[in-house]
């Protein structure tokens, strides 16, 4: 029916702009089964396809993603997503991860990432999600802690060397425990990633695992949060290929127990983080799954099963990373985040 939903394929459109069509309703992508299936574009009346109609279009796919997460989960528009999409609307060749949580007995949905692409528009995109964390916190009235951010982004720091940039949102209907993410994958620099390290905090000698690793290569991130406190994580990585070493698998043996390693030897590669937990720190494992129904089969957790139902709702993805706390996994996994 005219007008009765919204165009998302209009905002570049020189045939909606000539008012030649009326757009292209959402009631026609829900018919063809949304991103699975690949619409074929409508002819206009020279002839011509509407090139903006096609859902291989990435960024299209991204939103149309983003727009499915939150009718899976029923989220309610909100200030803060709006600025979120307007990010999106403004961001060209990125990847949109989405994610929840579950965490003592309840589901956190509203939680987006943008994996910047465009290795030529590194300074753009720093520049776009920076302004953007600084406009929902003047959004929140929420003075920023600028602090870890400042140490690391200094006269050394060199755009050009990193390989990643994330901005991410995760919001709770408890505004204070809401955060605004950055992350940034960085290559070759040594005297940085050392930086870093020292400023985490993170025993280097209780990972020395992952230490080979993060000399040249290390993910890390700095979360904002809306009570204006901000702490830098980091994420060392096990990739794929590292798992069919043989010497490394000897030495997760024996970091890991029988449970955990029965995962990892399912995985295609992992990450930990670590959080803070009774003055104790608390490994947090984020594992890689391409086959995810036979990865969740062999957590045999109801709670991750039925997460992963209400994501999938009988269609297909890439991959999915399935987090939890180390020490959950004798006693069952009742904290957990699924990313896709």
């Amino acid at each position: 029916k005219e007008n009765e939903f919204n165009c998302i394929y209009s905002e570049n459109c020189e045939y909606y702009l000539q008012k030649k069509c009326k757009g292209f309703p959402l009631a026609y992508i829900k018919k063809f089964g949304w991103e699975e299936k690949i619409i074929k574009p409508l002819k206009i009346e020279d002839g011509r396809e509407h090139q903006t109609q096609k859902v291989q279009d990435e960024e299209t796919r991204q939103k149309i993603k983003y727009l499915m997460h939150k009718k899976k989960f029923q989220i309610k528009d909100d200030p803060v997503l709006k600025k979120f999409e307007l990010l999106m609307s403004k961001s060209k060749k990125y990847h949109l991860e989405c994610s929840c949580k579950f965490s003592e007995g309840k589901i956190y949905p509203v939680r987006f990432n943008i994996w910047y692409k465009d290795q030529n528009q590194k300074v753009l995109n720093l520049n776009n999600a920076l302004r953007f964390i600084k406009k929902i916190f003047e959004l929140e009235n929420v003075k920023i802690n600028y602090s870890i951010l400042k140490q690391i982004m200094d006269e050394k720091f060199d755009i050009e060397k990193v390989h990643q940039i994330i901005v991410g949102i995760d919001l709770r209907s408890n505004r204070a425990k809401s955060r605004l993410k950055i992350w940034f994958i960085i290559k070759n620099q040594s005297k940085k990633i050392k930086q870093v390290l020292k400023i985490s905090k993170i025993d280097i000698d209780q990972n020395k695992i992952f230490y080979e690793n993060m000399k040249t290569e290390l993910l890390f991130g700095i979360d904002f949060s809306f009570d204006g406190t901000t702490k830098l994580k980091i994420y060392p990585f096990i990739k794929n290929e590292d798992l069919l070493n043989k010497n490394v698998m000897k030495t997760l043996e024996n970091e890991f127990s029988g449970k955990i390693m029965k995962l990892i030897q399912n995985s295609d590669g992992f990450h930990v983080s670590y959080n803070n937990k009774n003055k104790d720190i608390q490994r947090i494992l984020h594992l890689t799954t391409y086959k995810y129904d036979y990865f969740i089969d062999i957590m045999n957790n109801k709670k991750i099963e039925k997460m992963k139902e209400i994501i999938l709702q009988g269609k297909k993805l890439g991959s999915m990373i399935i987090s939890f706390p180390e020490d959950e996994i004798n006693q069952g996994i009742n904290n957990f985040n699924i990313y896709y």
